[in-house]
């Protein structure tokens, strides 16, 4: 199965400028990868939108649209450590699915017009521009081409290569009116203001043995702000993706901005950064990226890893308590 899986992949290469025997760092291979499956599976959400008898099933269902970006969600079926040469591709051989069979074929359709269409696209082509834009809303190109170029280095410490059977092309960020046409800035409908409104606070609480009872009155407070975005702290003691669950010995500091219509989640002990449209969707990422992490470093035998790696994977391994596995 993972040679019929190779044979469709997009290969890619990161290649460091700045590193000692162009090594990939870490913190480069994890935006990568977390920014290419994000552009994908936005890609997946767009499509989806558009087909009325998946849009029929989300109104019964609204889980069909998770199920199907689940059972697409990119899989590296190749990899060179040395280099950080990677092949990716959807489990479309075989995936279980909500759907019909019939959707086996719009799956492959998918992944194939995405890798085609967008991956390889000729960004400063000016038929291709008129083509993206008669295809696709300022909102749809904002969604699946913003995280596409965040998956490239902003300072050029690294070049993302994709690689297939003729020829080598880097994936470069278009620049000024380029970059704006297909990462717009998009200016959304204000939705209906809610009766919720989310504020941090600091106050003097009871506190009942161990546990503070905030459904009891709060006695006094100190000082509280409403904020306009969701910029409240992440301090995850335990992370969850999917059915794995990391129980921490210690909460994880990470910082939370929101930038350009985005929210980010900074973590400085494991260099990670991820980016999402809202607070759920970026601790989301984050969860994706950290698991990324542990699977291909903590779990990795010593002689494959570099001088860094390794330090990885001490640092991991002293801050994951348990790992907890549903299969």
């Amino acid at each position: 199965m993972l040679d019929d899986l190779r044979k469709i992949a997009f290969k890619f290469q990161i290649e460091p400028e700045k590193t000692v025997g162009h090594a990939a760092r870490v913190s480069s291979v994890i935006s990568v990868l977390a920014n290419l499956n994000l552009s994908f599976k936005n890609y997946l959400e767009v499509e989806f939108s558009r087909n009325s008898d998946f849009v029929k099933a989300y109104d019964n269902n609204n889980k069909t649209l998770e199920s199907l970006q689940d059972d697409l969600e990119l899989l590296l079926v190749d990899l060179k450590f040395g280099s950080f040469e990677a092949s990716a591709a959807p489990n479309v051989i075989f995936t279980p699915t909500l759907f019909i069979d019939k959707v086996d074929t719009w799956k492959k359709d998918a992944f194939t017009n995405y890798k085609e269409n967008i991956l390889y696209g000729d960004f400063d082509n000016q038929k291709y521009l008129k083509k993206i834009e008669k295809q696709y809303s300022p909102f749809e190109r904002n969604k699946i081409f913003k995280p596409l170029f965040q998956a490239t280095s902003s300072d050029k410490s690294y070049k993302v290569k994709l690689l297939d059977k003729k020829s080598k092309k880097v994936l470069k960020k278009p620049e000024g009116a380029l970059h704006d046409f297909y990462v717009p800035k998009v200016v959304r409908n204000s939705s209906p203001k809610s009766e919720f409104k989310t504020v941090q606070i600091f106050a003097k609480v009871k506190k009942e043995g161990n546990e503070l009872d905030f459904s009891k009155k709060i006695k006094h407070v100190y000082y509280f702000e409403e904020l306009e975005y969701e910029t409240y702290p992440f301090k995850p003691t335990n992370i969850t993706y999917l059915d794995t669950i990391y129980i921490l010995y210690q909460q994880l500091n990470c910082k939370v901005d929101y930038e350009e219509n985005m929210y980010l989640i900074h973590n400085d002990d494991f260099n990670l950064t991820v980016w999402g449209e809202s607070r759920e969707e970026v601790e989301n990422s984050f969860s994706f990226a950290f698991h990324a992490l542990y699977q291909n470093y903590a779990l990795e035998v010593e002689e494959k890893l570099s001088s860094e790696a390794k330090q990885l994977k001490v640092k991991l391994l002293s801050i994951v308590k348990k790992v907890i596995d549903a299969d």
